[in-house]
């Protein structure tokens, strides 16, 4: 299910005119960088994307 969320999610990042920095906010709960080629998303459910 994620993975089809961050495919679609993707997809529109090119259509994307307007980021609500609230609902952001709402949703991540903090941004690890290891290295410059491992950064790590963590989200306030506990779920982690590595970009």
């Amino acid at each position: 299910m994620m993975e089809n969320f961050m495919t679609e999610f993707r997809r529109l990042l090119d259509k994307v005119e307007y980021l609500d920095e609230s609902a952001w906010y709402a949703m991540v709960g903090f941004i690890t960088i290891y290295r410059k080629d491992d950064v790590r998303f963590n989200f306030k459910n506990g779920m982690e994307i590595p970009v």
